[in-house]
């Protein structure tokens, strides 16, 4: 749930509604990577926790996005849970 707050909080709605879908996966890489490395350093992972946390990101991410492009309303929800994150 945490990593999923995380994902959520740092998803680019604005990058990714100006950014052309091929370039989707490039955006979505950096966020899970951006993540990926904050954690580690928070949590001093080892190789195989590192490969399991990477695999587990990708994953949020790309839930994140399916959910994101499936309507409108979905993009406002997203926009409003930032908002909330950020109080």
């Amino acid at each position: 749930a945490r990593l999923t707050r995380r994902v959520v909080r740092k998803f680019p709605h604005l990058v990714m509604s100006q950014t052309k879908p091929e370039s989707y996966g490039m955006v979505m890489h950096e966020i899970a990577k951006s993540i990926e490395r904050s954690e580690r350093q928070n949590y001093g992972m080892g190789i195989i926790l590192t490969l399991v946390l990477s695999a587990l990101l990708s994953e949020i991410v790309k839930a994140v996005l399916r959910w994101w492009l499936q309507s409108a309303s979905n993009r406002a929800l997203l926009l409003g849970w930032q908002t909330e994150m950020r109080k």
